[in-house]
């Protein structure tokens, strides 16, 4: 039988010593972690975990007691100084490996959810956010869950019997919510180069930024495309009301859209919850590689730091400091190379710092990390163009990677490579 508590009453049922795991992304119980910032005592000797997003979720759970600790799998600003003093554990996981990791923990004390208001069947869904919550489920001893009126109740989604929640505390607040993105010039550029690698037919997966808004925005004279994604944006709403994402083509979950989460503003998550094609899965289902090469014409779309003339990309580091994390590019990369006529594709800014720093470098230095191996990438793509290195020799790559560097840096690149 669920029990109706406050916010403070249900802080105080952490227990020193636990392992209490938080929902991130727009899933993130913000009346619960309010409670547990006005009551510090409440975290004393608590570890906690959780899988929160960079520039959604700014909770810092270490924070919350001198004695608490956080494990998470992105490093964001806020959390660089609890990094460096050992307060904040990272854990270098791709997604596909984070739920293996929580089943292997000893325990899981207590999981801090957020759902909807139950349905006149008793159940509360989980909402435009998914991503890991199944499996905590069946494995949390305690489940508290804020019941959020204002989260909406997706057809598409996941849900949990309101009489499986073992605290419900009511709330009524908005979802994070994120501005909708800016395509420059240079953007631009690098979205039509996508754009000209993609076919119609073809199944997507993309993340969030600038340059996925504006492969988005490009796409829209292709028709009988697929989505399956660990998220979706408002931009992809757009396409999938004017008919370009169809899912028509997909060898399996033909018809429909699938993804982990959603990230936009209310009036996108209200479009979420009444999509019926729309479909949220846990990370097990969207980044299973078994899954994504079963879909034919697979096309993965990420972002990156830096791309060495080797092909090895760095996604999460800056300046020998962690930036983010692995995250799921790898396993949406190598399903798409299982993929019959799969593709993957690595799109960045030829430079960064205002231009005074080349993005293709020569080689990934001791201040980088290689977060995909140069045998994962099959194509490269900038403002300047195109590189393909599939089945490309090593000074084959090099001299595709040189021709899409920003021209200043290029003669510099290439005496760097002959060495």
């Amino acid at each position: 039988m669920t029990k109706l508590i406050s916010p403070i009453e249900a802080s105080e049922l952490l227990a020193p010593g636990s392992t209490v795991f938080i929902q991130g992304g727009i899933g993130e119980p913000t009346s619960l972690l309010n409670a547990l910032v006005c009551n510090p005592s409440a975290g004393k000797n608590v570890n906690f975990i959780s899988v929160m997003v960079p520039g959604v979720n700014n909770y810092r759970p270490e924070s919350f007691h001198d004695t608490a600790t956080f494990s998470t799998f992105f490093v964001f600003s806020e959390l660089h100084a609890s990094f460096q003093s050992g307060k904040t554990r990272f854990l270098p996981l791709h997604y596909s490996e984070i739920i293996p990791y929580i089943e292997l923990l000893p325990t899981i004390d207590t999981v801090l959810i957020q759902t909807s208001p139950p349905d006149s069947n008793g159940q509360c869904s989980l909402g435009p956010t998914v991503d890991f919550v199944p499996a905590l489920l069946t494995r949390a001893n305690t489940v508290i869950a804020e019941i959020n009126s204002a989260m909406p109740h997706t057809s598409g989604s996941p849900s949990i019997a309101y009489r499986d929640i073992h605290y419900a505390v009511e709330a009524c607040h908005s979802l994070p919510s994120i501005a909708d993105y800016k395509a420059s010039p240079e953007t631009e550029r690098i979205a039509r180069n996508v754009v000209s690698l993609i076919d119609d037919g073809d199944t997507l997966q993309f993340g969030i930024g600038n340059i996925p808004d504006a492969i988005l925005s490009a796409l829209s004279s292709h028709r009988g495309l697929g989505i399956h994604s660990g998220m979706i944006t408002k931009a992809a709403a757009t396409l999938i009301d004017s008919g370009v994402f169809t899912g028509e083509n997909k060898a399996i979950d033909s018809g429909e859209h699938i993804t982990g989460f959603a990230l936009g503003d209310e009036r996108f998550y209200q479009w979420a919850a009444n999509c019926k094609s729309l479909k949220f899965r846990p990370v097990s289902y969207t980044h299973d590689i078994r899954i994504i090469s079963a879909l034919k014409n697979f096309v993965s779309i990420n972002s990156a730091v830096q791309v060495d003339l080797f092909g090895q990309v760095n996604a999460e580091m800056v300046n020998n400091r962690q930036i983010s994390g692995t995250g799921g590019a790898l396993d949406f990369i190598r399903g798409a190379r299982l993929s019959h006529n799969g593709r993957s594709i690595i799109a960045l800014p030829a430079t960064a710092a205002k231009g005074s720093q080349s993005r293709i470098t020569a080689r990934l230095g001791d201040q980088s990390i290689v977060s995909i191996p140069r045998t994962d990438v099959d194509y490269v793509v900038t403002e300047y163009g195109i590189a393909s290195l599939a089945y490309k020799s090593t000074a084959e790559r090099a001299e595709a990677l040189i021709n899409i560097a920003a021209p200043q840096f290029r003669d510099e690149l290439a005496a760097q490579f002959a060495k």
